[in-house]
């Protein structure tokens, strides 16, 4: 599925200072597939960047810990972290993520620090919307292989106990399409904000079992119903995670 090797960089020069405007975009997920009007914020003079506003409670929004400042030691890590498990995720199970990078910004409103979560823009439409298209079938075969490979994601950090990607399993968070530069179409994932979710301790496991099993389920069925194809591989690869998880949770 993935082709060259993903680069999380500096995407361009250019300053703050020459201004961000409000753009209006749908927000997409399985229980609100018609769309959700939000507000993102771009480049006025370069469209290609597309800008995301993370706020302290937003990264720590599973914690079950303190929530840190933008700009404290923790969060940082936390940034670097994520960098690498996006990177991970890119180049070890094929799942595309857009080029990104995170810049500390000081939000004149609140007088405090905020992330930028600055990505390529992806042209293209939301998976949820080209899953509605008759035509769009005769690509379930990409689609199912991607679905195996994020729920190998899940069940490679369930085993190492380490920590994941608190938002790569909906699917309101790709888009199928293109950068800039590109011709062919694929799946992107376009939500790039640092959200790490433990998975040390007995609660962080339960909330694992309680959210992601039952997300990622969701998602592979809401595909099946929108699809009409019964995806036998993923099941199967779904059951082995589910198998790890809830195993322990007996143990």
């Amino acid at each position: 599925m993935n082709e060259g090797r993903f680069e999380n960089r500096d995407l361009h020069n250019q300053p703050f200072e020459d201004g961000l405007i409000d753009v209006p975009v749908k927000r997409f997920d399985v229980d609100s597939p018609e769309g959700v009007l939000i507000t993102i914020k771009q480049f006025e003079n370069d469209p290609e960047r597309i800008v995301k506003v993370s706020r302290k409670e937003n990264i720590y929004r599973f914690s079950l810990d303190n929530v840190d400042p933008i700009e404290s030691a923790r969060t940082i890590e936390i940034q670097n972290q994520a960098k690498e498990e996006f990177e991970e995720l890119n180049d070890k199970y094929g799942v595309s993520v857009t080029p990104f990078e995170y810049k500390t910004v000081r939000d004149e409103e609140t007088n405090e620090n905020v992330l930028y979560c600055i990505s390529e823009k992806i042209h293209g439409d939301n998976l949820i919307v080209k899953l509605k298209e008759k035509e769009f079938s005769n690509r379930i075969g990409d689609i199912e292989k991607w679905l195996i490979s994020l729920t190998n994601y899940f069940k490679d950090k369930y085993r190492e106990g380490n920590h994941y990607l608190g938002d790569v399993a909906n699917i309101g968070n790709y888009i199928y399409g293109h950068k800039k530069d590109e011709i062919e179409d694929k799946l992107y994932l376009i939500d790039t904000e640092p959200v790490l979710v433990g998975l040390k301790t007995p609660q962080e496991k339960e909330f694992f079992n309680e959210r992601v099993l039952k997300n990622l389920l969701a998602q592979i069925e809401y595909i099946e119903k929108e699809t009409g194809k019964e995806l036998i591989d993923v099941h199967k690869e779904y059951d082995d995670l589910a198998k790890d998880a809830l195993g322990n949770k007996e143990d």
